[in-house]
């Protein structure tokens, strides 16, 4: 996992890369494959789900921590 400014880059399973930026309550996520965008998700937040995203986000410090929010709020 790195951070890029306000964007965090975590290595997913199967070689993708996964960008994850909260801008205000939008949660917006894309995936990388061998380079090319794969997918993208521009997901609008409650206010519990972005205190809860925003603090999971500022405290992570493994892929497995960020990937747990990118794998709870796909469902």
């Amino acid at each position: 996992m790195k951070r890029e400014g306000d964007v965090i880059i975590v290595d997913a399973p199967g070689g993708a890369k996964i960008k994850l930026k909260l801008e205000g309550r939008t949660l917006r996520i894309k995936e990388y494959m061998n380079g090319n965008e794969r997918a993208k998700y521009e997901i609008r937040l409650n206010s519990d789900e972005y205190e809860n995203v925003k603090n999971i986000l500022k405290n992570a410090k493994t892929d497995q921590e960020v990937l747990q929010i990118f794998a709870g709020v796909m469902r």
